[in-house]
């Protein structure tokens, strides 16, 4: 499932990056979109395309508000600056 295109709602493309082995969750795929953003997910949330690609099956503000919910826990948020 590497290396696959995936179409966001907003047009925005992206590729799946690599699966991740999570605990409790299974196997999750990292999705790089051109505009630098990226999302973890279950292969589930892919749906594929006539043309080969895959889209996303959710919309950029249901995957904010996935990655929002999903950092309630004791995780450390990291946010990058650039000076």
């Amino acid at each position: 499932m590497e290396a696959v295109q995936v179409i966001r709602d907003d047009g925005q493309p992206g590729t799946v990056v690599k699966r991740l082995a999570t605990a409790g969750e299974g196997l999750q795929l990292l999705v790089a979109f051109a505009d630098g953003s990226r999302v973890v997910g279950p292969e589930e949330m892919l749906i594929a395309q006539p043309d080969g690609t895959y889209h996303s099956g959710l919309n950029q503000t249901a995957m904010v508000n996935q990655v929002a919910t999903e950092l309630v826990g004791d995780e450390p948020l990291v946010v990058p600056v650039v000076a």
